[in-house]
């Protein structure tokens, strides 16, 4: 088996392309949902990062994606869900940088504004300089930059009035630099994808013993449940025979605490189990009322344990005496 940096190493070399062209599917849809509606306001770019990163899950979760990962893996649904679940718990969300808004006038109505400046300017130098001066191309030359100067400040300063904007019903609205934010865009999704390719090829192990951990508890209950009909649809006179068949099941797939003839086997009643209660009986037992370190306590419920591990604590009571 490769070691994890290996790993990684072929996965990244093998999903190339495709992170290539899924880096460009989720820019894409950014912009598209971003660009529905308000570029600035934050529910929007909530939107559509939420929107891009549920396209980037299901995308590395395809078949195209996993069979990088491994490719007989890949086909089982239960090794799929199960790394999905792991990678859910462990991933982190796609972060991108909200975009800042440029405001101000734009481009064109200021262009406009200096040229209709520059004309006028000539318009009214030309003559003045003509008649003060004698100079007519001073005043073409000093017209021309003086007239668009004025005017680029009066259309600048007038576009931030409100009364202006209120007059004509429009605002110096917020705007959203495309380019810059495909940029910030692109390079988040690009991270949140190498990152969680990395994540993902480290959990293939992880998911791979939730599997196997889930094909044994279905042997498991397929064996106990096969013995429990049959104990459902025994008569009267062989109850005990297929109880004690139940148990043998039980012990044999490695439940603890069955050893020995089952009391239910014997005629004779038997009484309470007792102990006396120590801190390190707090792992198999749950108390029943008020207990401390050296109580003689009866033990009314015994615990489930498999292969070593509790799987159901037991229940103890304190004897009254």
């Amino acid at each position: 088996m490769l070691d994890p940096e290996t790993r990684v190493t072929t996965v990244r070399q093998g999903t190339a392309a495709l992170q290539k062209n899924l880096v460009k599917q989720g820019v894409s849809e950014y912009c598209r949902v971003i660009s529905s509606g308000d570029p600035t306001r934050s529910n929007q770019h909530s939107t559509a990062v939420t929107h891009v990163q549920a396209l980037l899950k299901k995308h590395i979760f395809s078949t195209d994606f996993l069979g990088v990962l491994d490719r007989k893996q890949a086909k089982d649904p239960h090794w799929v869900n199960a790394l999905a679940l792991a990678f859910d718990a462990v991933s982190v969300p796609l972060v991108i940088d909200a975009p800042v808004p440029a405001s101000g006038p734009r481009l064109i109505p200021v262009a406009v504004a200096g040229a209709v400046g520059a004309a006028v300017g000539m318009m009214i130098f030309t003559p003045l300089a003509k008649l003060t001066l004698d100079m007519r191309d001073l005043g073409l030359a000093l017209g021309g930059p003086a007239g668009a100067g004025i005017a680029i400040m009066l259309y600048w300063r007038l576009s931030r009035l409100r009364l202006l904007q209120w007059i004509t019903g429009k605002s110096a609205s917020a705007r959203l630099d495309v380019g810059h934010q495909q940029t910030v865009a692109r390079a988040a999704i690009q991270h949140w994808l190498d990152t969680s390719l990395v994540v993902m090829t480290l959990l293939c192990d992880t998911a791979s013993d939730l599997v196997s951990g889930q094909k044994e508890s279905n042997r498991i209950l397929r064996q106990l449940s096969q013995k429990i009909y049959a104990l459902h649809n025994a008569p009267q006179d062989s109850l005990a025979v297929c109880a004690d068949e139940v148990i043998q099941v039980a012990r044999n797939l490695g439940f603890e605490g069955l050893d020995g003839r089952s009391e239910f086997m014997d005629s004779a009643e038997t009484g309470y189990e007792t102990l006396t209660w120590s801190a390190g009986l707090a792992g198999q037992y749950e108390r029943f009322g008020h207990i401390t370190d050296g109580d003689a306590v009866r033990v009314e419920r015994k615990p489930v344990v498999l292969e070593g591990k509790v799987m159901s604590l037991g229940l103890v009571r304190k004897v009254r005496r």
